[in-house]
Order: structure tokens, then sequence, then C-alpha cells
């Protein structure tokens, strides 16, 4: 009898240990390359950690945006980032990151940007996403 208890013991403890190991989030800070975004005359506002997951908006003619996660965010908000590095065009990467939204030639700031498929946005800091075991 002892022995089963023994034996049991050591199993249970065994699992525990094991689901007890979780996955920590940590982040890791990017290196931003200085690419300038086209046909912009300046800066509309600035922002701070914003969450987004990093997408393309097709398989085609991949081109990167940023989909906003924040809950305040409007579901279908989308950021073309200018310099976001290419190691960095992941799809399903997640991406917490401070910019400054980028005024348009021609454009009024609040009118729909027929001609762009998202905001341009200069990233000024950010960090990606990575897991690791505890």
């Amino acid at each position: 009898m002892k022995s089963f208890i023994l034996k049991f013991s050591f199993i249970f403890l065994f699992v525990a240990t094991w689901l007890g190991c979780e996955k920590e989030e940590t982040w890791e800070e990017i290196q931003l390359n200085n690419n300038v975004c086209a046909n912009t005359v300046g800066v509309d506002y600035s922002f701070t950690d914003y969450s987004a997951i990093i997408d393309t908006l097709s398989s085609k003619n991949p081109m990167y945006i940023l989909r906003g996660t924040k809950p305040e965010f409007i579901e279908d908000v989308v950021f073309l980032p200018c310099n976001l590095p290419v190691q960095y065009n992941q799809p399903g990467l997640e991406i917490n990151f401070s910019g400054n939204v980028l005024l348009v030639k021609d454009w009024v700031p609040g009118d729909v940007q027929s001609d762009l498929l998202g905001t341009p946005v200069t990233i000024t800091s950010a960090k990606i996403k990575a897991e690791e075991n505890k």
C-alpha cells in the first residue's frame, strides 16, 4: 500500500509540475528601418501603446498591414506601416507599437482616403510578441 501511495504521489507531483509550466509572454524590441512613406506632408497625430496583428491584404501582392486589436479599436482599423522591417512581415505576429499617423498630400483629416488601403503610419517604437517557456 505504501508503494502504491508513493508511486501515486510521484505521478501526481509530475503531472502537476508539467501542467504548471505555462508559456510566459515576452516582448522583443525591434529595430525599425528608415523608410519614409511616399506622398506624405506631415504628421496628423501621434499615439502610444497600440496593439495589433501583422496581416496582409492579399496573398498575390502582399502588402503588410497592422490590424488594431485593442477593444476600443473599430474592427476594421488598418495601419500601413512605412518603416516595419521585412523580417517582421509575417501574418499573425502580435505587435505593440507607438507611432505617428501621417498626413497625405491632398487629404483632409476625417475624409475617406479612397486611394489608400489603410492609414499611413511611421512607427516610432515597437515590440513583437514572442513566447517562451517558464
